[in-house]
């Protein structure tokens, strides 16, 4: 999913997909235009493994 265009999850919320049913109704276009930029800008964020931490 990290190499989709924005407009996939924009169509995604739209339509529905699968087991996920639309937010057209809930949301308007500029608001999932919105969770859409959120979501790239989320895939965007470097992750690190979780460190272990010694318990006493």
């Amino acid at each position: 999913l990290k190499n989709m265009p924005a407009g996939y999850f924009f169509n995604v919320m739209t339509e529905g997909f699968g087991v996920m049913s639309s937010y057209k109704a809930e949301l308007t276009p500029e608001d999932r235009w919105a969770v859409a930029a959120y979501i790239r800008a989320l895939q965007k964020i470097e992750t690190h493994p979780a460190t272990e931490t010694k318990t006493a």
